[in-house]
């Protein structure tokens, strides 16, 4: 089954790819070990759906290699004098992405988002150079999201959260534990437990940096 995610020049699609490949993915991401990976890793992921989200260019076939991108545009193409090329890295996913995030913030005040940074510590140049506001778990550094974030915040901790790995949680429950991730404060692991216990979907980065899988309980 696939839909339009939204109406865009480049169409954005998002399409059922449940599957035990497609849990394999999703718990090969775990892997990396984070705080706030090592937590989904009790979910029983077999219980929900899978999608991807991706630019329609990628056929069903394709959207079963979760690890390849298959939508270059070689009229953007920057060719060197060896006869090899570069690329732009396809970015209409991200977009939408961010779109579904807004959406889902302003959709009720109980819902927020959190994105797990693999890179960054806060004592990174990058870090205390940037206006990004952060939560720390052990060192961890998260990015949370909810109704009072501008849509500037949103797309930049979106992109400050993807490198050789991303993961995206979107969930919903009370106002009065939001403000507990108070910008630029250490949390305990236990507001963390809060966001997978009131899980309403997650998202990995898949498709070479060109797309994403989307986990959900099967409610959505």
């Amino acid at each position: 089954m696939a839909r339009a995610l939204m109406p865009k020049s480049k169409m954005i699609k998002k399409t059922e790819l449940t599957s035990e490949a497609a849990v394999k993915y999703l718990r090969d991401q775990f892997y990396f070990s984070k705080p706030l990976s090592d937590l989904l890793g009790n979910i029983a992921l077999e219980k929900g759906k899978i999608y991807a989200l991706a630019d329609d260019i990628f056929s069903n076939e394709a959207l079963q290699n979760f690890e390849i991108g298959s939508a270059v545009d070689l009229s953007k193409a920057v060719y060197l004098e060896d006869g090899s090329y570069l690329t732009p890295i396809p970015d209409d996913a991200r977009k939408a992405f961010i779109i579904l995030i807004k959406d889902y913030l302003e959709s009720s005040p109980l819902n927020c988002c959190i994105i797990e940074d693999p890179l960054r510590e806060p004592d990174d140049p990058i870090v205390l150079k940037s206006k990004i506001r952060y939560v720390t778990v052990e060192d961890q550094l998260y990015y949370f999201l909810d109704g009072g974030s501008d849509p500037e915040e949103i797309e930049n901790s979106v992109h400050a959260g993807e490198a050789y790995y991303s993961l995206c949680m979107l969930s919903s429950f009370d106002l009065g534990l939001h403000k507990e991730f108070a910008p630029f404060s250490s949390v305990s692991e236990r507001l963390l437990e809060e966001i997978v216990n009131n899980l309403d979907s997650f998202f990995v980065g898949a498709y070479d940096h060109e797309g994403y899988l989307m986990w959900t309980s099967g409610t959505h």
